[in-house]
């Protein structure tokens, strides 16, 4: 049995596929498959980053407890079951017969030691796995299929986290280095497919896991090309020189679907792009007065947050900027996420009420921002960002718009840089969205690892701890909900739209779209 209280996630938004009729692949089918992708890992070390191009690649390689498929419902991996012990101790049984690229079996001390790296700083990292093991006291095998996982208080929801977490041989989790990992000698994992080579920003090779414990990949090889301009990646498919892409540039949507060599496929996501405001420092690093003299920081006064939100027509966006590819948000959640409440109204496209609001607020002259963005992180990520600052221009801002390229932006993000920043972030779930992004940031404590915004509400703080200490789902949900709305009256982020995904392939192969935006060369298929 997967465990009480299991939160199944089945979220059904529906995969479209818009296939243009064209050519059949020939009798021979190929082999190899060539990906081109906007972004490429960061390392061949599976716990070294968190970044989706990251997760994408060497899920390949590595493989977790558990995964999710396309709708986002829980499937065993290299867990076949899990339970709960008592309120404090879940207990893994693996799979067995699976055997790591270097031939040896897979065994309860290879979890354990994989799990209890994943529960350290991986050195560089950006993105530390720790966030998902708070509270855990300890990782213990119980024999060479079984371990178990004890944590401090009740810990519900620690399943959903693993499949994050990546499985390596003992030896490999206690040897850990970064090169070693990137020239493929620890690059060793269960997966479908094997490390050949790794050119950083540039090429991911990988050969077929020929004694693979699941079914047979169809592709003998596989690999990913990173091209990050989006019109590259396009130019590369029509010119035969990848079979695949992803994020497909809204503009380019029609002139693929007329191509007859070229299918596209799309879904709505689960990743919500927002607007982020520094809610915690006394003086914001990029905000003045309009005459450049040093003021308070306007984004911790609520009037202020409500008038940007104003000020901002998501309508225009979607239909404008993304070409009808996202879908407005008006809360984190998605809806039909367990936690999406129904009562939270759209935002208010008001530019007159956000000018009697600012001015309400003591800024009716406005005060100068700088806002910052992604260039190549999300679809049309610079294009948004340039289309949000003119229109809170109009409110009366002085806004200087600034875009990075995306570790760039990043890594300043990370430093907690920004004062207005666009960004984006894939919710998975309520609970987890509550812990990273909306809980008041701790990073000693594994709350609030995205909350670049340091936004912070007693209530929403208590409510996200209580749900990871309770077993019942319609529970959970509620409490979900009810964090939401606070979030929403508070305006704590400003939701902006959820991203709708779309891949294209040569003609004569399929892809099943995913909510979580994945790119994996196991979802494509020939006809």
């Amino acid at each position: 049995m997967f465990g009480t209280g299991w939160p199944v996630r089945a979220i059904r938004l529906g995969a479209i596929a818009v296939i243009a009729s064209g050519l059949a692949l020939s009798n021979a089918i190929a082999k190899d498959l060539v990906i081109g992708t906007q972004g490429l890992a960061l390392s061949m070390d599976p716990l070294f980053a968190l970044d989706t191009a990251s997760l994408d690649n060497n899920s390949h390689i590595y493989e977790s407890l558990i995964t999710y498929d396309a709708d986002e419902n829980v499937q065993p991996r290299l867990a076949v079951s899990w339970e709960s012990i008592d309120e404090r101790t879940w207990e893994f049984t693996l799979r067995k017969g699976v055997r790591f690229h270097d031939g040896k079996e897979l065994r309860a001390k290879d979890a354990v030691a994989s799990l209890r790296r994943a529960m350290r700083e991986v050195p560089g990292s950006s993105s530390p796995y720790t966030q998902f093991f708070v509270g855990v006291a300890e990782i213990v095998a119980v024999d060479d299929y079984t371990f178990r996982v004890i944590s401090e208080k009740p810990s519900p929801l620690f399943p959903a986290d693993m499949d994050w977490v990546s499985i390596t041989p003992a030896h490999v989790a206690e040897q850990a280095d970064n090169d070693a990992f990137n020239s493929g000698k620890l690059a060793i994992g269960t997966g479908p497919y094997r490390f050949k080579r790794f050119l950083p920003n540039n090429t991911i090779e990988l050969v077929r896991n020929d004694d693979y414990w699941g079914p047979s990949p169809q592709w003998e090889t596989v690999t990913f090309k990173q091209i990050k301009n989006s019109g590259s990646r396009v130019a590369a498919l029509l010119a035969g020189d990848v079979d695949m892409i992803n994020l497909v540039p809204p503009q380019d949507m029609q002139r693929l679907q007329r191509q007859d060599s070229v299918a596209v496929w799309q879904k709505v996501s689960d990743r919500l792009v927002y607007l982020l405001m520094d809610q915690h420092r006394d003086v914001t690093p990029h905000v003045v007065a309009k005459d450049g003299e040093e003021i308070k920081n306007p984004l911790k006064i609520a009037e202020v947050r409500r008038a940007l939100a104003m000020a901002i027509d998501q309508g225009a966006i979607v239909k404008n900027v993304m070409r009808g590819m996202a879908v407005e948000a008006n809360q984190p959640l998605v809806g039909g996420m367990p936690g999406f409440s129904g009562t939270i109204p759209a935002n208010a496209d008001d530019l007159e009420g956000a000018r009697a609001l600012l001015e309400e607020a003591g800024f009716a002259s406005g005060f100068k921002v700088t806002l910052h963005g992604p260039d190549g992180r999300y679809l049309n990520d610079a294009q948004v960002t340039q289309a949000l600052g003119q229109m809170l221009s109009r409110l009366g801002l002085d806004v200087t718009v600034e875009t990075l390229p995306s570790q760039i932006f990043s890594s300043r993000g990370n430093k907690l840089d920004y004062s207005l920043a666009l960004y984006g972030f894939r919710l998975d779930a309520g609970p987890p969205t509550l812990q990273w992004l909306l809980h008041s940031r701790n990073k000693e404590a594994g709350w609030g690892a995205s909350n670049r915004g340091r936004y912070a509400n007693a209530r929403v703080d208590a409510i996200t701890e209580e749900v990871f200490q309770t077993f019942d789902a319609d529970k959970r949900a509620a409490m979900v909900e009810e964090a939401s709305e606070i979030v929403m009256s508070d305006l704590g982020i400003i939701p902006l739209y959820h991203q709708v995904t779309v891949w294209a392939t040569r003609a004569g192969l399929t892809y099943e779209g995913r909510i979580d935006a994945r790119t994996l060369a196991m979802g494509v298929t020939a006809n």
